[in-house]
């Protein structure tokens, strides 16, 4: 990036030079393979998390793995904040229990 940038938009100041963005990019790159597999991996387990409300559940992680693609909302504290409290507040809400009627008998 830096010797393409040099070489075709030399007035553009360091501060303000576009970098390619997204998770799944930036772990790509940082870490290769491994690194994307693992992140993959990561954020792919949701997926296999049983709740009452399925559709609703898949929405929500695929919302979020389809964000990441061009955001790079894990590598600020507020990214990490919305993603992890939306995720495990509805994971918590709506989790099937093994024996539902005896841990929440209101329900």
């Amino acid at each position: 990036m830096k010797k393409w940038y040099a070489a075709n938009y030399p007035q553009m100041i360091e501060a303000d030079k576009i970098y390619p963005s997204g998770e799944w990019a930036m772990y790509g790159a940082g870490c290769g393979w491994p690194g994307l597999l693992v992140f993959a991996i990561a954020m792919f387990i949701p997926f296999l998390i049983k709740t009452k409300h399925p559709i609703v559940w898949w929405l929500l992680n695929s919302t979020a793995v389809f964000s990441l693609l061009f955001d790079p909302g894990l590598e600020v504290q507020f990214g990490v904040f919305i993603y992890s409290f939306t995720v495990l507040c509805f994971w918590k809400y709506t989790a099937k229990a093994k024996d539902d009627k005896q841990n929440y008998p209101g329900r």
